[in-house]
């Protein structure tokens, strides 16, 4: 069983026009609404390849009960803590560029904190646990420091797609792997990689400053892991035309970890994630099963 932890899901409506001009009427000609956050989409992305997960988070007010809505629909087994104010609304807009504007959700508390501690303590050792996402407006600092602390002793391997102030808090509790993207590994050290020798280095680093294992996802060129066995590998991604990007990083991360709960090697988690990633990014919304299987053949 893995768990997710989503702690600011959001209702996302993505929507396609010709082109989008600012200050006028713009017409759509196609709509979407679907669950989202990161957490969120790796627990889909689980479902569809077949792996058991249970979803956690925060959800409030009609848009909350319609992520737990949709998110049943799509079979996504879920625990989570009911809070004041409303899940956010991210708007998505595809034209001849995308554009985003993603909303900023409730305020957390310690009261709610608390609470989903105990939830996310539900999930039995030694299995996986996902902290994926932004955190939530809070008064309180140092939230993923402070769910990892408080679930140390369940001996989780904690997976944290995360970035600066969050990814940090993750590292000081030894998690078993991080995937950042490129601009992220780059802004967490404040520099630009020029080479993949580079992506290496930092890559590396993270692994020195607590990671087991660092996945770097880089878009339509593929990734590469800075595995604990020593192994530095490199997946190309494979050919297509990037559809919607949104999930493609997320669908990576739960390409990779039901790859490794079926046993596979570190070159072929490696591999199940870039498929996945890809597969997702070459639609509209996340891939299916079938669509990973076959980019994974291909490759």
């Amino acid at each position: 069983m893995i768990g997710t932890v989503t702690l600011n899901p959001s209702l996302d409506y993505a929507a396609e026009t010709g082109q989008w001009k600012a200050g006028e009427v713009n017409r759509t000609f196609s709509e979407r609404i679907t669950p989202g956050g990161k957490g969120i989409n790796v627990s889909v992305m689980l479902g569809r390849l077949g792996v058991p997960n249970v979803a956690f988070g925060f959800v409030g007010g009609f848009t909350g009960n319609e992520i737990s809505r949709l998110l049943r629909r799509e079979g996504v087994n879920t625990s989570f803590v009911r809070v004041g104010g409303l899940s956010r609304i991210n708007v998505k807009l595809h034209a001849d560029r995308e554009t985003q504007f993603n909303g900023s959700g409730p305020e957390i508390g310690e009261k709610e904190l608390a609470a989903l501690i105990r939830r996310i303590r539900t999930l039995p050792e030694g299995n996986v646990l996902v902290l994926a996402g932004s955190a939530p407006r809070s008064q309180i600092g140092g939230i993923y420091g402070r769910i990892l602390q408080a679930v140390a002793d369940r001996k989780y391997l904690v997976v944290a797609d995360a970035e600066g102030k969050s990814l940090r808090e993750a590292l000081a509790h030894s998690p078993f792997l991080v995937k950042p993207n490129r601009a992220e590994i780059e802004s967490y050290f404040h520099m630009r990689a020029q080479t993949r020798e580079e992506l290496f280095t930092l890559a590396e680093a993270l692994r020195g400053e607590g990671a087991a294992n660092v996945v770097v996802s880089l878009g339509g060129e593929g990734a590469i892991m800075a595995a604990q066995t020593g192994e530095r590998l490199f997946c190309p991604a494979p050919a297509g035309r990037a559809e919607d990007t949104v999930g493609a990083g997320d669908s990576l991360v739960a390409g990779f970890l039901a790859a490794y709960c079926a046993g596979v090697d570190w070159r072929g988690c490696l591999a199940a994630g870039v498929a996945a990633g890809s597969a997702s990014s070459f639609r509209a919304g996340l891939a299916t099963r079938e669509e990973v299987e076959r980019l994974l053949s291909e490759g």
